[in-house]
């Protein structure tokens, strides 16, 4: 087993390279070279082109019939793991509504809440901890250790990655925006990540079977220069996202030196506050209520661990007889982290709470390097 101290440092360490990354976005929008209008560009770089062609990069090469049957122990804990935050935010939201002075400053962001407790790191972070755990003796129960078993756990990853893509943006993406009926959610729902999912996914079983019917190293020298074009798109999605993400931390720390952490209902330029009836005959500008970073805090990082253990060994492994201790890491680790980092690109396409999703960010990925290393110690001893 490792240490804690060991853990803690993994922790420190994925989340100080989140940290320096960001940082240099920050840096820019300190020397003003990257500015609000900056800002919104990159995001729809990120929604309409790099994040698709990282789908395609990732999901495409790795797709047949076999490896997705694989899949479903991971299909299943994102569907629980953002049922629990979708359902357990709406709840508390409108619980805490009935307890807080000015309402309106939880009510009005009760979907930055939801989204942010249903939709956790689930890829980058976990997946940096999990392969540096090396040849855990839980991890090599199955007689699989070395390049066989990081290679394992890269690809049992990759996989799910296109689920939680596709449950991010066709669900955390239309809350994001406000869509709450039908209608609205139907023409926020079809955005370029979701099409890239299904796209990317009937291109794999297509570009499989012709890797079987024919030459595959002549199929390999046609589509290099596609296929790099692809990769090199792709790879900007994650500096793109930590660009943006560092500019509006920059912001979020001033306002927090001139207003307090969290100052409800002092004014705030991010979040226009739309009528039940959904026109902007009144608008208002409020900060989120300190009480829903706490919240987020305790759903994501403290709850979430324990229900993901629960679905993991509850359901999964008792249930479904899923005894392979590798799959289960690997769904536990997706549900216990801290929010998705793309929920500032969704904020920051529709402008919409974007300093208070920083904030929420800034708070909890501090918080995670305590909390990965103890649900990492936590799940180990539970598997072992």
């Amino acid at each position: 087993m490792h240490d804690f101290m060991d853990l803690a440092l993994l922790g420190l360490r994925s989340v100080a390279t989140v940290a320096a990354c960001a940082g240099i976005g920050a840096y820019a929008r300190w020397q003003g070279v990257l500015d609000k209008a900056g800002q919104q560009v990159l995001d729809r770089f990120v929604q309409s082109i790099f994040l698709p062609a990282l789908i395609f990069d990732k999901v495409t090469p790795n797709t047949n019939a076999e490896d997705l049957r694989a899949l479903w122990p991971m299909a299943v804990m994102c569907v629980f793991t953002v049922a629990y935050g979708l359902g357990a935010g709406a709840a508390i939201g409108t619980f805490l509504a009935r307890f807080v002075r000015e309402q309106r400053t939880v009510l009005l962001y009760r979907p930055v809440l939801m989204v942010a407790s249903g939709f956790p790191n689930s890829f980058s972070v976990p997946l940096v901890l999990m392969l540096a755990l090396g040849d855990d003796p839980v991890l090599t129960k199955m007689g699989c250790s070395g390049k066989a078993l990081s290679d394992r756990i890269n690809l049992l990853f990759l996989l799910s990655y296109v689920v939680w893509v596709f449950t991010r943006w066709s669900i955390g993406y239309p809350l994001m925006s406000g869509a709450i009926s039908f209608k609205a959610w139907r023409l926020k729902v079809m955005n370029p990540p979701v099409i890239s999912c299904f796209v990317a996914v009937a291109v794999g079983m297509v570009w499989a079977g012709l890797r079987s019917s024919f030459d595959s190293m002549s199929l390999g020298s046609v589509s290099v220069p596609l296929s790099t074009a692809v990769d090199y798109a792709g790879r900007c999605s994650v500096p793109a996202i930590l660009l943006t993400l560092g500019g509006r931390l920059y912001e979020a720390v001033e306002e927090i030196g001139q207003n307090g952490f969290a100052g409800a209902g002092l004014l705030s330029e991010n979040l226009v506050y739309e009528t039940s009836r959904g026109n902007d005959v009144a608008v208002e500008k409020l900060a989120m209520h300190p009480i829903v970073y706490l919240t987020v805090v305790l759903l994501r990082l403290v709850i979430g661990p324990l229900f993901g253990a629960l679905v993991a060994l509850g359901f999964l492994r008792d249930i479904c007889g899923v005894m392979d201790p590798v799959v289960l890491l690997v769904c536990m680790l997706q549900s216990a982290g801290p929010p998705m980092i793309s929920i500032a690109v969704m904020a920051g396409l529709e402008g919409k709470g974007e300093r208070e999703v920083s904030k929420i960010l800034l708070l909890t990925y501090s918080l995670s390097i305590l909390s990965w290393s103890l649900s990492i110690a936590f799940f180990l001893r539970l598997l072992g």
